[in-house]
């Protein structure tokens, strides 16, 4: 079994995982998606910050980053899978529609605030729809780019889920 970051050379904990260089991260088969609400603070007549840390907001050493942007209303993004990286996405302006299939488990998200962080754990099929124009996301990946990990065929995708 390859770990959430990429890496095949691991641990097993009862409280998780742990790869070769030390990282904890979930058992895979427990982690789910989920909706992460990030630490922002507003200062009146300056803007806000928002901050998203790795392993307290984020649950994985973050190793890419990539963003989405000048994004088209009505347009679908993503319809892939990753076989073993996890992925958290930011909508930093605008707003979408994702929706993950995750064994058995369908579910719909509507993002349109910065300080809220979509957990999407490796082997989920995502689907981004852009609801405005101008739509801006933001990606943390736990691994680098790697076209050998995406499953961009949702029946091959099923086939590896029941596997």
């Amino acid at each position: 079994m390859t770990c959430l970051t990429g890496r095949s050379i691991q641990t097993y904990y009862t409280c998780g995982y742990s790869d070769f260089w030390g990282h904890k991260f979930l058992n895979p088969q427990q982690a789910d998606v989920s909706l992460h609400t990030l630490h922002s603070v507003n200062d009146s007549g300056r803007g806000s910050l928002c901050v998203a840390e790795q392993d307290k907001d984020v649950p994985f050493p973050i190793q890419r980053v990539f963003y989405l942007h000048d994004l088209p209303e009505g347009i679908e993004r993503a319809r892939h899978a990753h076989r073993f990286q996890d992925e958290f996405l930011i909508c930093l302006g605008g707003k979408v529609e994702v929706t993950t299939i995750r064994g058995q488990n369908q579910r719909h998200f509507t993002m349109s605030r910065p300080d809220e962080g979509l957990y999407l754990p490796s082997m989920t099929w995502i689907s981004i729809k852009v609801l405005s124009a101008m739509t801006t996301c933001l990606v943390l990946c736990s691994g680098l780019y790697n076209e050998s990990d995406y499953i961009r065929n949702y029946a091959h995708f099923e086939v590896l889920q029941k596997n």
